[in-house]
């Protein structure tokens, strides 16, 4: 990519558009960069987190190439939320699927740092997860 075009964030979310735009902003603020890549599937994390080397990781993953190779992305966020019609757990057991999809993530992408977050569903805001 050409100097001048701005820094990117990739966004692994939920397709739910409650959480959003909350998500991509947190990422741009976190990672000083101008652009939100957003990778949206119903409930990402469970397939990262169980089974990694299925069709809808691999896709995610295709998707995340672009990002991190070509758009050079300098982080990557990925989201649970409450009230998840794709993923209908408990915040409990996301945060747990949380935890194995950044460990997916940090196997295909050692290099670039992973940020878990947790949507909150009582106001739709961003908390970053330890």
């Amino acid at each position: 990519m050409s100097a001048g075009h701005g820094r990117f964030v990739a966004v692994v979310n939920c397709m739910d558009g409650r959480v959003q735009e909350s998500v991509s902003r947190f990422a741009k603020q976190k990672f000083s960069a101008d652009y939100a890549d957003t990778i949206t599937e119903p409930g990402p994390i469970r397939a990262l987190a169980e089974d990694p080397s299925g069709a809808e990781s691999a896709s995610i993953r295709r998707r995340l190439d672009i990002s991190v190779i070509k758009h050079q992305a300098v982080g990557i966020v990925v989201a649970g939320h409450g009230d998840c019609a794709g993923n209908p757990r408990p915040r409990e057991t996301q945060e747990i699927q949380l935890k194995g999809a950044v460990q997916t993530l940090k196997q295909w992408f050692p290099d670039v740092p992973v940020v878990p977050v947790w949507v909150r569903p009582e106001d739709w805001e961003v908390e970053e997860l330890g």
